[in-house]
């Protein structure tokens, strides 16, 4: 039998892969990290690498919450050292996923299949985070200029929301690319859910923006915990809907 070729929505998966690695290099050449002390990275990485174990099923495909602090890490401290610790975060995360995956004992550990969804997933959080955050001349995250956290309404809420809409669309751009039946039924079904994942966290973004004067890293600790307790429970009613339509 001739093999299979790679479909279009591989060939947008490795797309996204690559450009979300080349952004992470290009980012760190041109941008300065900003100076953010260690173990508020670390606490990113953790936060990433748990929320990458309960993900959702949208559009026929798994969606996290883990952009939610990308976002919220990238402006609280700059989008280049956020994004190196979401993309750590991203591969620790996945790799915990593959130990413990059922089918585990009959494949390799690490498959170019699991690279290409990691790269994937790693380029679909960081792509918006390296792109709408310098554009909008968000540099140096709002920790460094604790007054900008006055004009939070003013200064965030334009690259949030745009970060938000670039991060959906490139979702629904992979969901697009595959060929599916009942494809209408499907984007009808879970679209208002996809706009719900995207935009709904937004008001605790800003909400840990605005109390960061007050207890400093603790708020993207706050935030990464809220978003742990709603990313189990999610998972768990998505997952038993998954169970429930199969049957």
């Amino acid at each position: 039998m001739k093999p299979t070729p790679p479909t279009k929505n591989y060939y947008y998966r490795l797309l996204i892969a690559v450009l979300g690695l080349a952004s992470l290099f290009v980012s760190t050449a041109l941008f300065p990290a900003a100076k953010t002390t260690p173990w508020v990275a670390l606490f990113i990485v953790f936060f990433v690498a748990f929320l990458a174990n309960f993900p959702l099923d949208l559009l026929s495909s798994e969606i996290t919450l883990v952009q939610v602090v990308t976002l919220g890490g990238g402006l609280l401290y700059g989008p280049v050292t956020v994004a190196w610790a979401v993309a750590f975060g991203l591969l620790l995360g996945n790799l915990n996923r593959q130990l413990h995956s059922e089918n585990r004992s009959r494949k390799p550990l690490l498959t170019g299949a699991w690279w290409l969804d990691t790269g994937f997933s790693v380029g679909l959080n960081i792509i918006p985070l390296l792109i709408v955050l310098p554009i909008l001349g968000w540099v140096d995250g709002i920790a460094a200029d604790p007054q900008a956290i006055k004009q939070v309404w003013t200064v965030a809420l334009v690259p949030a929301l745009a970060f938000a809409g670039l991060h959906g669309v490139l979702f629904m751009l992979g969901f697009s690319l595959r060929r599916r039946r009942q494809t209408y039924d499907i984007l009808q079904r879970d679209l208002v859910s996809l706009a719900i994942v995207e935009f709904l966290p937004l008001p605790l973004v800003f909400l840990s923006i605005e109390v960061s004067p007050f207890i400093g890293a603790r708020a993207i600790t706050a935030m990464g915990g809220l978003l742990a307790i709603i990313a189990v429970l999610m998972s768990s009613m998505s997952t038993a809907r998954s169970a429930h339509e199969r049957r």
